[in-house]
């Protein structure tokens, strides 16, 4: 199994999908709740609502981060099986 080194450019990249994917789904999830949970995450951001929170967010950011990577290594698959034609 060999592993690519990222290049700072890449790395870069990285980080900035990861925050965005963050962000969406921070934004979408708490959308949802209704204020008064909204409320007591807001006055104990560190309470057993905001750490839940937080894992909700972070399992989908994760999860559509891992999908895209899966997307994007089956397209360099498709690629170079067509390249080698």
């Amino acid at each position: 199994m060999t592993t690519e080194k990222k290049s700072k450019s890449d790395n870069k990249k990285s980080i900035e999908l990861m925050t965005a994917l963050y962000k969406k789904h921070y934004d979408e999830l708490w959308s949802k709740l209704p204020p008064t949970s909204q409320q007591l995450i807001i006055e104990d951001p560190l309470g057993r609502r905001a750490k839940s929170f937080a894992h909700e967010v972070a399992k989908k950011a994760e999860s559509e981060a891992y999908d895209l990577e899966k997307i994007k290594a089956k397209v360099k698959e498709n690629l170079k099986k067509y390249l080698e034609k």
